[in-house]
């Protein structure tokens, strides 16, 4: 092992800095890790989702069980750049395979659930150790260090479980409603338990694939620090830069003294020739010292001077009892992604309780009643004046389903039934609502919701997904239109 090219500075350090070196270290790494990490990953989902597609609850703890499987790759990377040689995804690719088998049974049965798995990982995949040699290595190396491993791992599910649920609750938040319904309908019966699931499959794969070689390359980091304390490399690495210095200044000793002697020849050879010729006398130069106490002896430098100045009385502390007081330093980049976590997780829930309360609360707004019951002009684009509409809605829906223009039909259907419900069933809406507060309105009201429904899922089809609807279901829904707007 050639300590000198170690791509970091080897020296005893905390645990928590150890790991924070390590999660730095392997964002510096860039694709030389993670583009393996992410192709290996992505296989190995797609395909564990294609052999248990009807099955995604066994899916997902397979895939989480698969963990020691697909971190052996990070640790080959981090621990190939660690000393110097970062190797090319094609150098990644060929020993991938060896990598990933050795010692992958004992990690995938009676050592799964080690909390200690991402420091112990080093020893079994770098120095082969397995059996009564791998225990008695591990009692020394986790003599100091059993409590951070254990936390490392924590923190690590801790914050892959926040990133899942956060990066969930976000996407179920952005996709617009609309398009929900559309993604819906198209599932089937079933569609929500899909649609759930698959976002659920989308973010916590995101979520993994981008802290999980985090952790993984952490715990090398704190594997290493730990060597180092206990081998001192530091020390071994210190010794052999003071040879090589040594040997150095040797050679331009050396160097000098063959210099040396040369000149003392030379000047041998011209004395005589310098003394040959008349002597000069030479006046004798004036002491510099005491040139110097005359200078300091001046008006200029002479002298004292005493001032007074306003200060607290309050001690400044020596530095040493500054150093004695202070805390501990901050975990660095754990901290700031731990941090970043949470963060996003009350982000995510503060927008999942706004879009619940807007969307099942019938909004959350404390307006006054007369606001709140003004007379909406238009609801989503459509206009809601009742002089907007023609005498007979029916008959001009007709006459516009039969010229083709099924769009103008449904939507003077639907205005004509908003408006009816406004004017005679007192349905109370905001200008701002969407087509599904509309029909959770009319079920507030005690409305024709079947009815209405069923229109208002015929005019989303035709405005936004571009389907005609049924001839039949059309007629149905005008025979239906006085009747169901009818009030009692």
């Amino acid at each position: 092992m050639d300590l000198e090219r170690v791509a970091v500075a080897l020296r005893p350090r905390r645990s928590w800095e150890a790991v924070d070196l390590g999660m730095r270290f392997a964002l510096r790494l860039g694709p030389a890790l993670w583009l393996p990490w992410l192709g290996l990953l992505l296989a190995i989902h797609a395909l564990v989702w294609l052999a248990l597609h009807g099955l995604p609850g066994l899916a997902f703890l397979v895939l989480w069980w698969l963990k020691p499987l697909y971190d052996r790759l990070p640790l080959l990377v981090a621990s190939r750049a660690l000393f110097g040689s970062t190797p090319s995804l094609g150098a990644t690719a060929r020993e991938l395979p060896r990598t990933l088998a050795r010692g992958l049974l004992a990690d995938l049965l009676w050592r799964r659930l080690d909390p200690r798995r991402g420091f112990r990982l080093p020893v079994t995949q770098l120095e082969r150790l397995s059996g009564a040699p791998r225990r008695r290595r591990l009692a020394s190396l986790e003599r100091f260090s059993s409590d951070q491993c254990e936390q490392l791992s924590a923190a690590s599910l801790l914050l892959e479980l926040c990133a899942t649920l956060g990066l969930l609750a976000l996407s179920l938040y952005a996709i617009p409603e609309p398009l929900q319904e559309r993604a819906l309908e198209a599932l089937g019966a079933d569609g929500s338990e899909q649609l759930l699931l698959a976002l659920l499959a989308g973010a916590w794969f995101l979520a993994l694939a981008a802290l999980e070689p985090l952790y993984v390359v952490g715990g090398f980091l704190l594997y290493i620090n730990r060597r180092t304390e206990l081998e001192g490399w530091d020390l071994e690495l210190w010794l052999k830069r003071i040879g090589q210095r040594s040997e150095r200044q040797r050679i331009e000793r050396e160097r000098r003294g063959e210099l040396g002697l040369a000149l003392a020849l030379l000047a041998g050879l011209a004395l005589p020739l310098l003394t040959a010729g008349p002597a000069r006398a030479q006046e004798a130069e004036p002491d510099p010292g005491a040139k110097i106490l005359e200078v300091l002896a001046s008006e200029d430098f002479g002298g004292t001077r005493t001032e007074e100045t306003w200060r607290f009385k309050r001690k400044e502390k020596q530095p040493a009892e500054r150093a004695a007081g202070a805390l501990s330093p901050p975990l660095g980049l754990l901290s700031v992604v731990m941090w970043g976590a949470l963060i996003l997780c009350g982000v995510a829930l503060a927008a999942a309780l706004i879009y619940g309360l807007t969307r099942f609360g019938g909004g959350w707004s404390s307006a006054p009643e007369e606001e709140a019951a003004a007379r909406p002009l238009s609801v989503a684009g459509l206009d809601l004046r009742p002089e907007s509409l023609p005498p007979d809605v029916t008959r001009a829906a007709l006459r516009l389903w039969e010229q083709g223009d099924a769009v103008g039909a449904l939507s003077l259907l639907y205005r004509g039934s908003l408006v009816r419900l406004i004017d005679e069933w007192g349905l109370e809406l905001r200008e701002s609502a969407t087509e599904g507060d509309c029909e959770r309105a009319v079920r507030r009201a005690s409305g024709p919701s079947a009815w209405f429904d069923d229109l208002s899922g015929a005019w989303q089809e035709a405005a936004y997904a571009g389907r005609r609807p049924a001839e039949e279901r059309f007629r149905r829904l005008c025979a239906g239109y006085e009747p169901a707007l009818e009030r009692a």
